[in-house]
Order: structure tokens, then C-alpha cells, then sequence
């Protein structure tokens, strides 16, 4: 992979959101200095099998405890995680803690302040945490296997975190419902006849749902966003609360949730050029 779709394209109709990795360290002290140019870097590529590695986390103790960027305590992707994870490691003492990142950040800062760290590793979707902690010394600098196969924008050159996933935010309708008059731009979505058929997450409770709508009114103006106001949709907590009233058949059209464009479900998920 030699280059990336431009971001503009990328978020055409739609934003992205990265669930960064980032291994935590707690002796430096938020004034301490950047590691040296010397211990940058210097970590080489893991090499050791899977296997090797369990053994080696048996050894040191087999407890790992993970703070993970997500909507619910008991998401279906949390949950589905513990237990592949126990099923191919099961000597090992998982505690997955699902929480929004944007709460997890700031515990970790408190814990960094009165030296109480408690995660090992931090799943988060609030990148600039991951730079930010690097310049203070925080991160243990670590390169998995097939990191340099990873694209340079997805990796710290020093091992210092990587991406675990992109995702893009967009809408989805009920195609039987929506019919021929789908939507097939956000411009559509302001037609009155969806007028109390628009489910939505809460754009200030996810920033990736925020930054959605602020590409909508970048991209369409503030009158745009005042007649999608007067559609009165349904907000809720969480990006999977789109898709669920769509499913359910609450709502036909949901805003704010991740998706595939080239899934073939009852729903239809958008990702249009403009």
C-alpha cells in the first residue's frame, strides 16, 4: 500500500474515526522530557510466535487489564473480544473495561498525576492523546509483528502506539422502507417527507459523530442544519443507536453510525462522492 485516499475523499459524506493502541509506562512525570533520540526507535520488530509470547505474559504474572474505547460496558464487540481472547489465552486475567475514550483519557491522566496507573494497554479513539503522552514519556515504545507492514500514518515511527482500525461515520436507511426515494445524498435528509424518521447519535456525546455534523455544515451551511432540525429527529446515546432503530423499525433513516457501503443487509449504509 503506497498511498492513502485523500481525507477529503475519505470523509466525502461521511467522517473517520481511528482507534489507536498505546502501551503505558508510568515513571515519567508529565514535565519529564521526551525520550532521547538513542531510545527512540531502537526497539526491533517482534519476532517471537504468539505462542512464545503467552508464555512470556505467563511468566510475568498472566494479568493484563485494558482500557477500551467503546459505547456500552457489555457492547457485543467487548464482549466478543474477552472471549476470543480468554479462548486462545486462557491463563491469562483479561479485564477488557469498555468506556468512552473520552472518559478513559482522563483517568488515565489522574492516575499518571498520583501515581495509580491502572491499565496496561489503552485502546481510545482520541488520537491526539497518543502524541500527547509520547511527548510526555509515556508510552512504552513497542513494534508488533508486521509493524512496518503497517502505512506510515497508521504508526508512531518509534513503536510508540499503532492504529488498531479505521472507521468511517456516515448514514444509513431501511432500504424496504425508504424505497425509490432513498436518500442518496445528505442533502436528501432534509426532505420533509422524513420529517420524525431520522434516528441519530448524539453529536456531542462522540467525536467522531461531532465531527460528522461539522463536515455537514461545512459542506451543506447552517440552513441545511436548521431544516434538519426541523425534521425533529431522535437523538440517543452511543453510534450503534442509529442502526438499532433503524433495525427495529423505530426509524427509517439513521445518522452518526459506522457502516460498509458494500454490505448487503436490510440496511444500506452511505458512502456517496459529494
Amino acid at each position: 500500500m503506497t498511498s492513502l485516499p485523500s481525507r477529503r475523499r475519505l470523509l466525502a459524506t461521511g467522517a473517520g474515526a481511528a482507534l489507536g493502541l498505546g502501551t503505558l509506562g508510568a515513571t515519567a512525570s508529565p514535565a519529564a522530557a521526551a525520550p532521547t533520540t538513542a531510545a527512540r526507535g531502537a526497539g526491533a520488530e517482534e519476532t517471537r510466535t504468539l505462542d512464545e509470547l503467552y508464555q512470556a505474559a505467563i511468566a510475568e504474572g498472566g494479568k493484563l487489564v485494558i482500557y477500551a474505547g467503546g459505547d456500552l460496558a457489555n457492547s457485543g464487540s467487548g464482549a466478543g473480544a474477552r472471549a476470543a481472547f480468554r479462548q486462545r489465552f486462557p491463563q491469562i486475567d483479561l479485564n477488557l473495561i469498555v468506556d468512552y475514550s473520552k472518559y478513559h483519557d482522563v483517568r488515565v491522566d489522574n492516575q499518571f498525576e498520583t501515581d495509580t496507573l491502572v491499565p496496561d494497554l489503552v485502546q481510545l479513539q482520541t488520537l491526539h492523546d497518543f502524541t500527547r503522552w509520547k511527548r510526555q514519556g509515556r508510552l512504552l515504545q513497542y513494534k508488533p509483528a508486521g509493524f512496518s507492514k503497517l502505512h506510515k500514518k497508521f504508526r508512531d515511527a518509534d513503536g510508540a502506539w499503532v492504529a488498531g482500525m479505521v472507521i468511517a461515520f456516515s448514514y444509513l436507511y431501511d432500504v424496504a422502507a425508504a424505497g425509490a426515494d432513498a436518500p442518496q445524498t445528505p442533502l436528501d435528509l432534509v426532505d420533509p417527507r422524513w420529517k420524525g424518521a431520522i434516528a441519530s447519535s448524539y453529536p456531542h456525546d462522540d467525536d467522531a459523530v461531532l465531527y460528522l455534523y461539522a463536515l455537514y455544515a461545512e459542506t451543506y451551511g447552517w440552513d441545511w442544519m436548521a431544516d434538519f432540525a426541523v425534521q425533529q429527529p431522535q437523538f440517543a446515546r452511543g453510534s450503534f443507536s442509529p442502526g438499532t432503530a433503524v433495525t427495529n423499525k423505530e426509524k427509517i433513516i439513521g445518522v452518526g453510525a459506522g457502516g460498509n457501503p458494500l454490505a448487503t443487509t436490510p440496511n444500506r449504509w452511505v458512502m456517496t462522492d459529494g
